[in-house]
Order: structure tokens, then sequence, then C-alpha cells
């Protein structure tokens, strides 16, 4: 019997559930320097989108009066306890499922074995709270580490990122492949000179720019804005991930969902 097409049903290609699964990623919340309405858009649009995957891509706490090996602490006022909890408030809220350190959380391990004793147990507490945190929340905690922080889902490598130069984008998918990071603070695509093709994004940073000092003389921080990723990715035979970068605009956001 022919259907209303005209076509015989046999002759319809058979339909293909290849399993897609629902991603999110944000990333560089930066703590105690979150932007309190960028936190509450992807939020919201988390709720909306119901991934079955959260990510955060790291430095969700900023960690400034360790900058330098922890000599920063005579210059940066910044309170740590108030900056962990703030961090740890985001990740609970956002219950990721995989949880990368990024190079502010990395001050931490860095610091475990310095000569300074107060300092190197303030690293020791930071880190076994830390762990803890992210324990309790039942998700992966990834290391900083170029070789070893990279998860990848689908046929997409997520990872903090780790180069820092106006074309780190293309840079991470030329060292990686198709990769999807955050650390530069700056949205973005990028095309890999690569055999092959790939194709690197950048979620952009969360933070309160302003209230980001230590970069205030930093020209690149005009290109820094609010940004996440959302999209889809299926395992198997032949993995696949589709990613869309949605970026804050002068108006405000416009969300697809």
């Amino acid at each position: 019997m022919n259907n209303k097409s005209g076509r015989s049903r046999s002759s319809q290609a058979p339909a293909v559930n290849r399993g897609w699964k629902r991603l999110f990623a944000v990333g560089c919340s930066h703590g105690h320097l979150a932007d309190k309405e960028a936190l509450e858009t992807v939020l919201g649009f988390k709720e909306r989108w119901k991934p079955e995957l959260t990510i955060h891509l790291g430095d969700f706490m900023d960690l400034g009066a360790l900058m330098g090996m922890g000599r920063a602490a005579d210059e940066v006022a910044d309170d740590l306890a108030y900056d962990y909890t703030k961090g740890m408030e985001f990740l609970n809220a956002l219950e990721p499922q995989t949880v990368f350190l990024g190079n502010h959380e990395d001050r931490v391990w860095k610091l475990l074995n310095h000569r300074n004793e107060l300092i190197r147990w303030c690293a020791s507490k930071i880190k076994s709270d830390l762990e803890k945190g992210v324990r309790k929340l039942k998700s992966e905690l990834i290391e900083y580490d170029l070789d070893e922080g990279w998860r990848k889902f689908g046929d997409c490598s997520f990872g903090h990122g780790y180069m820092f130069n106006e074309s780190a984008i293309r840079d991470h998918a030329e060292f990686v492949g198709k990769c999807c990071i955050a650390h530069l603070h700056r949205p973005g695509i990028a095309r890999a000179r690569r055999h092959g093709g790939a194709t690197g994004i950048c979620v952009g940073t969360l933070a309160n720019i302003p209230m980001m000092k230590y970069a205030k003389l930093n020209k690149a921080r005009a290109m820094w804005n609010h940004g996440f990723v959302y999209g889809e990715y299926c395992e198997g035979k032949n993995p696949e991930t589709v990613l869309w970068l949605i970026e804050k605009g002068k108006r405000g956001w416009r969300l697809p969902v």
C-alpha cells in the first residue's frame, strides 16, 4: 500500500535513532567576581534546555590572593573563604556532571608544597574542601593538565584551555582536534589548519568583567564577553557533537529557548 506521497513504505529509509543527548557547558565564572545576571541567565537556560550532561569548564573560583605563588596576598585583599563559598554556590546550583580545574584553581595545587607552612596549610584546606564539595555533587573532577585535562563527549574534546594568544582558539583545535574551552574569556569559534578539519569554540566568561581589576591594563579585555554553549552529542560507532555558541549582545541576551 502506498502512502500519501505515492511512495511505498518499503522504499522509505528506516528511521535511525542515534541516541542523541543534550549538553550544556559554561566556564570562567570566577567565584566572588561572577556576574549575578549572567549566572541567573545560564541557570534559567539550563532549566529550560534540560541537558543530560552539564559541564563547568573551570575557573569557578578566582583565588586572586594566591597569584604569583601566594605573593599576591600582600596586595590582594580578596576574602578567600568568601570566594570559595561563592564558587561552590554556583557549582551546587549548576549541578554539573563534569567539573574541570582551571588555571585559577590550579594555583591551589601549585602551593601544596610551598615552603611557607601557613600558605601550604591554606592550599591544603582549600583543596580538601573543594574535592569534598565536588564529590558531594557526584561530579568528575578533571585535573588542569595539557595532556590529561580533556574529556571527549561525542567527537568533541572539552577542557579548560591552556594557550592564551590571539589565535588560541584555533591553536587548541590544532592541538587536540574539535574542542570546546573557556580560559580566554572571549566567546568565539575558529577553524584549525588541520587535515580533516577541526573547529574550536570558546564559551567566554560569566564574570563581572569590570571587577577583574588584574586585567585593567590588558587591551585583550575589550574582547571579553559573557557566553555559553549548548548542543547535542551521540556516542557509539560514529560519535558526533553539535554545538551552538550563545553570546550576550549589546542589548542583552537573546536566547533560543
